[in-house]
């Protein structure tokens, strides 16, 4: 999956008041990789994009698409 600002990301998790941390342990990953993912300094692979869709009980497509296209 080519790098991409995840802002849908970030603001689902922010709104939901959803830490880092949480998603960190969640994923088996660090804070720092989901921090440089959100912010497009790392690439996410799609077996990530569709981990880090369930934790909103939603798709890649629908949490990623928009920034991807972008």
């Amino acid at each position: 999956m080519k790098k991409a600002k995840l802002a849908k990301f970030r603001e689902l998790r922010k709104k939901k008041g959803i830490n880092l941390d949480t998603v960190a342990k969640e994923l088996n990953v660090s804070k720092a990789y989901i921090s440089m993912v959100e912010t497009g300094k790392r690439s996410l692979d799609y077996q990530m994009a569709i981990n880090m869709a369930r934790i909103f009980n939603s798709t890649p497509d629908e949490l990623f698409l928009d920034d991807m296209n972008k």
